[in-house]
């Protein structure tokens, strides 16, 4: 029994035994039941990531450098494969590997495609083209083809209209009509498809059965224009296909054959009828015997003149110009005029005005007309009117008086006309004066100052400019003497507005200079159009008051801000410009109103900035500060944006754009960016195993068994 007893606690020892080897080998065998496997797939996203960038700059097509669409496509699948093993959870580290060779092996492949010679150069043209043979309706073309290893075939044209292709260097064109001309144009082309577009061409007539029909008369006979020893005739030719010439008789003699539609018969006498007959004739030499005629008469010479212009007078005058107008005579034959001033001839004009310019101011002008007519005819007796321009203000004697540190009194004397004087120190406007004397004040010490007066008479007339230049007393001086003797007077060069501002800006600060001239008439609209390469300003507009004469406006654009200036504008600014209309005072609301500017802003300059277009505007230097000016979108092109602004008046301008506000960063950009930073590494959950299920299965077998054994031998 003791035995007995011993053997089974041997058995069950053993089988334990053998349980906790068998569970040890397990364990070894499986070492991913204790921990997860990692797969690292960072190196297939580089390939991927490479491999996309190659497929997006590859381009399709044909040329050298370009790849066929299938190895693209092809590569692009490939790239797709790679990309579902990297989404794929489950994917070992071994189809991670496979799928990083399987994409470079697919890389390979596809430089391979890529394509580097294309044949470009197109086969030479045929030689020897011209037709072998014809008949009535058909024409047959032979010719060479080129020696090229590579021509394929030739391009056929009929008359300008693709007909065929062929490798011959045969055609035969049928169908066609008797008598009609037909051109056969060939171009080559090769195997790879390569048209060289040099044209050989070659014409040919089909032939035409005889023909015994003569071509219709001429249509249409009549003198087209006559003179004092010639005349001309004109007339419809026939549209017969088969039209040659006409022959032309001349008060029934024969005189020539032409092909022409028209016949001019000279040598004629003065006042004498002649007449003209035609016949027409084919290419078979048919003659048609309907004659067609007419008959004309030739000039007599007119010696009579035109009667003279009525209505002579001015109708507007200036202080160097008047315009006169007058009524042109009703002669038929009536030419131009012949015009003189103060007895000295002028000018000829076929107009009803003129416009005298350069005249002096205050003096009186008479104006003469002859007229003409189209034979040469002058009438002698000459129309007359008289007109005085207008007499200028004037102002004189110009001083510096009660000089002081900070001030300066300015005197002169003024004819009686005068009504304002406008003065402007440095071309910036300072004030109108109604008396002979002014004072400017808040000056620096020790500083030069430079006037420049202008007179305006009751009616707005712009009289002679006056320039000085006056220098302040230093602080330390008592002050308070006349400054006359110091100072320095020159007269302006133009009156009446005219002419165009000078500059004052420095030479190396003026990149360009643009300029546009107009003629002002009271109560008109006037625009000045600028066109220069590198002017953004396109136009400058207003409304003038009064007849002002010749006045031009300038544009200069700048490198850098005005020397006007003492402070810069708020924004971004495009271009620094400066904007004149006339001399220094002319640009007044006495002068003209409602003055608007039109400029363009490259798009380029737009997008650089990080702004719309609704942000452009344009400001204005009044003197003291910048202004800011209602401006608006005009129009778009592809290159620029054009806008208008309204001016209070003209002087330093500046294009600009205002500040847009920064904008808030996007905080979902930098949550998206740290998520893809852990893609390359993956934790995979194993699947469930069923090995414990086994084991344990195999130790109750031996624990049955060694029970069962123990109980048989009971």
């Amino acid at each position: 029994m003791r035995i007995k007893l011993s053997g089974l606690i041997y058995s069950v020892l053993w089988l334990v035994y053998f349980g906790i080897i068998l569970f040890l080998v397990v364990m070894n065998a499986e070492p991913g039941l204790a921990d997860n496997v990692t797969v690292d797939k960072s190196g297939l996203i580089s390939v991927i990531t490479s491999a996309s960038l190659i497929s997006q700059s590859a381009v399709a097509g044909t040329e050298p450098g370009q790849y066929p669409q299938s190895a693209i496509d092809a590569f692009d699948e490939a790239i797709d494969i790679s990309q579902a093993v990297v989404d794929d959870a489950s994917a070992t580290q071994v189809e991670v590997n496979q799928a990083v060779k399987d994409l470079k092996a697919a890389e390979t492949i596809f430089d391979a495609a890529k394509i580097k010679v294309v044949d470009h150069t197109p086969p030479s043209t045929v030689k020897d083209l011209r037709e072998s043979s014809s008949g009535t309706s058909w024409i047959r073309w032979t010719w060479n083809n080129p020696d090229d290893k590579d021509f394929s075939h030739v391009l056929v044209y009929l008359d300008g209209v693709f007909i065929r292709t062929t490798s011959n260097a045969f055609y035969n064109a049928t169908g066609l009509a008797a008598g009609t001309l037909h051109t056969i144009s060939i171009e080559t082309v090769d195997a790879t498809g390569n048209i060289n577009p040099a044209l050989v061409s070659d014409s040919a007539t089909t032939k035409i059965p005889v023909d015994i029909v003569p071509p219709s008369p001429v249509t249409g006979l009549k003198e087209s224009s006559t003179g004092l020893d010639w005349i001309r005739w004109t007339w419809t030719n026939p549209i017969d296909a088969d039209f040659e010439h006409v022959m032309v008789y001349f008060d029934g003699i024969f005189v020539t054959t032409t092909s022409d539609a028209f016949y001019n018969a000279v040598g004629l006498l003065e006042g004498t009828t002649h007449t003209i007959t035609v016949k027409t004739v084919d290419t078979s030499g048919n003659i048609n015997p309907t004659t067609v005629s007419d008959q004309a008469t030739t000039k007599v010479t007119d010696r009579t003149p035109p009667g003279p212009v009525t209505n002579l007078h001015e109708t507007n005058v200036g202080a160097s110009w008047i315009y006169w107008t007058w009524t042109k005579p009703a002669d038929t034959d009536f030419s131009n005029v012949r015009i003189y001033i103060d007895g000295t001839f002028i000018a000829t004009t076929s107009s009803n005005y003129y416009n005298a310019t350069g005249l002096r101011n205050g003096i009186k002008y008479a104006i003469s007309i002859e007229t003409v007519d189209t034979s040469g005819n002058i009438n002698s007796s000459q129309v007359t009117d008289s007109a005085i321009t207008l007499k200028l203000p004037v102002i004189s004697n110009v001083v510096g008086k009660s000089i002081k540190s900070t001030s300066i009194t300015l005197e002169w004397d003024a004819s009686e006309d005068t009504s304002i004087v406008q003065i402007s120190q440095d071309g910036i406007f300072l004030d109108n004066a109604t008396e002979s004397t002014y004072v400017h004040r808040d000056l620096n010490s020790s500083t030069t100052y430079n006037y420049t007066l202008i007179p305006y008479n009751e009616n707005g007339l712009e009289g002679k400019a006056v320039s000085i230049s006056l220098t302040t007393s230093s602080s330390t001086s008592g002050g308070g003497s006349s400054g006359g003797s110091s100072s320095k007077k020159s007269s302006s060069s133009s009156s009446g507005g005219g002419g165009a501002a000078s500059s004052v800006e420095d030479f190396t600060n003026v990149a360009m200079k643009d300029v546009d001239s107009k003629y002002l008439r009271i109560n008109s609209n006037v625009t000045y159009e600028f066109t220069k390469a590198g002017n953004d300003v396109q136009s400058v507009s207003f409304y003038s008051l009064k007849n002002s004469g010749e006045i031009i406006s300038t544009i200069e654009v700048l490198n850098n801000r005005s020397k006007l200036v003492n402070t810069n504008p708020e924004g971004f600014v495009y271009k620094y410009v400066n904007i004149w209309v006339g001399k220094a005072g002319f640009a007044i609301s006495d002068n003209i109103k409602d003055p608007r500017i039109k400029f363009q802003v490259n798009n380029s300059w737009i997008k650089e900035m990080e702004i719309s277009p609704a942000d452009v505007k344009l400001q204005r230097y009044n003197g003291t500060s910048w202004q800011v000016l209602p401006t608006i979108i005009d129009s778009n092109t592809t290159g620029y944006s054009v806008f208008e602004a309204d001016a209070p008046g003209f002087s330093p301008f500046a294009i600009t754009a205002e500040r847009p506000l920064p904008s808030i960063p996007n905080s979902d950009v930098e949550v998206l960016t740290a998520n893809v930073a852990d893609v390359g590494l993956e934790k995979i959950r194993p699947k469930k195993s069923g090995m414990w299920t086994i084991i344990i299965a195999f130790i109750l077998a031996g624990v049955l068994a060694v029970g069962y054994e123990y109980l048989r031998k009971e």
